[in-house]
């Protein structure tokens, strides 16, 4: 369906080589209309931004594929151009392989608000409330899960926020996440819901317990971790794609965006290499700067959507 100006882009097809992929330019088209619609206005006329909102929109494409797409757009931008159907530049010629990347990860990273919402979702067992938030605010899965075995003298809490101590470094996060940590060490049972359960602790002083009939004989923990994180994400959460390194690559979003909001810039490169991003960045989540560099993070960072 070429619901705005049909004429014209049937036109324009036809003004195409023999040999030119005319499927993909009515897929292209087609998949462009509605946001002629919402618009009011031919994609040709499109703004930047308006363009970055319809690609941010298509949600089930991937990176290469509005690649195809805005080279279609160009080319019919082009030829509205060159025929005086237009008097925009064309803004599709903005849109590298990188800005697509951005549009199609825009919608990927997972909010501090959301990691909250999840996080009370399981209240009820504050060890798994616990497990939700931690790798967004930078606790490491390296050497099973070893940063997760706290016990009370590792978190300490203030008014406004708290610390987690921890054997290379000290993070600091929401108070919420220490207090699901310092319940889940007074907790005495687990709750499963989806077999009306209650299982009993083996008595512990740390923030990851193991149920008396646990199935796990050995008592390792990054085991269980790993399992829980299993249930938690495909079995709760209802994500299948939901993995602690999403959570984590996240996290580094956030607090990447909030310096660059501090410094008032839209560029990761003005940042990069500041004391805060070096502290609530690179050593917050034990990056490497050799394989986390200035274009690790311009491709995963989306910077027109602070």
């Amino acid at each position: 369906m070429l619901s705005h100006n049909a004429e014209r882009k049937a036109e324009f097809i036809a003004s195409l080589p023999p040999k030119s992929k005319i499927p993909t330019v009515r897929v292209a088209f087609d998949t462009l209309s509605k946001y002629e619609e919402k618009f009011h206005k031919d994609i040709c006329d499109f703004t930047v931004d308006e363009i970055r909102e319809a690609y941010i929109g298509m949600k089930e494409y991937n990176a290469e594929y509005l690649y195809r797409i805005n080279r279609v757009m160009r080319k019919y931008t082009d030829w509205c151009i060159q025929n005086k159907l237009t008097n925009t530049d064309n803004s599709y010629n903005t849109f590298t392989i990188d800005e697509l990347l951005d549009c199609v990860a825009a919608d990927e990273f997972i909010s501090p608000q959301r990691v909250r919402e999840w996080a009370y979702r399981f209240s009820e067992n504050p060890m798994d409330a616990f497990l939700i938030a931690a790798p967004f605010y930078g606790l490491s899965s390296k050497n099973g899960y070893a940063e997760y075995i706290l016990t009370r003298d590792n978190i300490q809490v203030n008014e406004e926020s708290a610390v987690l101590k921890l054997p290379s470094r000290e993070l600091v996060v929401p108070v919420y996440v220490a207090d699901y940590a310092l319940r889940a060490i007074d907790a005495t049972e687990y709750t499963i819901h989806s077999i009306n359960a209650i299982h009993p602790f083996i008595p512990s002083d740390y923030v990851i317990k193991f149920v008396q009939k646990s199935t796990n004989t050995k008592r390792n923990v990054g085991t269980l971790i790993a399992n829980k994180y299993a249930r938690l994400f495909k079995q709760v959460l209802h994500d299948k794609n939901l993995t602690p390194k999403k959570l984590a690559k996240s996290g580094m979003v956030y607090f990447a965006r909030k310096i660059m909001l501090q410094y008032g810039t839209r560029r990761i490169e003005d940042v990069y290499g500041t004391p805060e991003f070096q502290k609530d960045v690179i050593e917050r989540f034990c990056l490497s700067k050799s394989t986390y560099t200035i274009y690790f993070f311009t491709r995963l960072i989306n910077k027109d959507s602070e």
